[in-house]
């Protein structure tokens, strides 16, 4: 009787174990599974910086701006809380070219590529007029670029925009986006 109590409790100590050590095991591979999915989800990461202070694109007509073609701004630029450039980028339309180029600071990265329109719609009226409120426009734009090390980097340009005429020494001639507000959507 003896003997067998030993055997039954021996038996019972081995089982509990093993279903001791199981469920451990089944603990760290959960650990481990929720561990990758959080790296996951830090490299699939995207940050968005905003503003709303205007910005002025190149002059590019004699007339209103009609068309994103017709964009081209450069050296847009974000700062972080403590006054350092955080990025810097550039895009333009597609007169000459269709064209896109971010300098980011932290991670660090650079590099040129694409933009493809999503979003355009016009001011109203097209043409300011003077005691007259305009809406602005809209614009969006889905852009990809390759870095210096070879990565793929995708993201959103979007904002607001007016047109805004020139004026100088020699009157008033040349047309450019003003932009009323942006934001910048860089996926990593």
């Amino acid at each position: 009787m003896c003997r067998c109590l030993v055997n039954f409790v021996t038996q019972t100590m081995e089982f509990y174990l093993v279903y001791l050590m199981e469920d451990n095991l089944k603990k760290l591979a959960i650990a481990v599974a929720s561990f990758m999915l959080a790296c996951l989800n830090v490299k699939a990461q995207s940050t968005t910086y905003s503003s709303n202070t205007p910005f002025y694109c190149d002059a590019a007509s004699a007339q209103p701006i009609t068309s994103f073609q017709q964009f081209s701004c450069r050296g847009i630029t974000y700062d972080d809380p403590d006054g350092t450039v955080a990025l810097e980028y550039f895009f333009q339309g597609g007169i000459p070219r269709n064209w896109f180029e971010l300098f980011n600071a932290s991670p660090s990265f650079s590099g040129q590529g694409t933009v493809t329109q999503t979003n355009f719609t016009l001011p109203n009226p097209v043409r300011p007029e003077p005691g007259v409120t305009t809406v602005p426009g809209q614009f969006a734009v889905n852009w990809t670029m390759t870095d210096t090390n070879g990565v793929v980097h995708t993201g959103l340009v979007s904002g607001t925009w007016v047109n805004h005429q020139q004026c100088g020494g020699r009157g008033c001639y040349w047309w450019q986006p003003r932009l009323l507000s942006n934001s910048i959507t860089i996926n990593n």
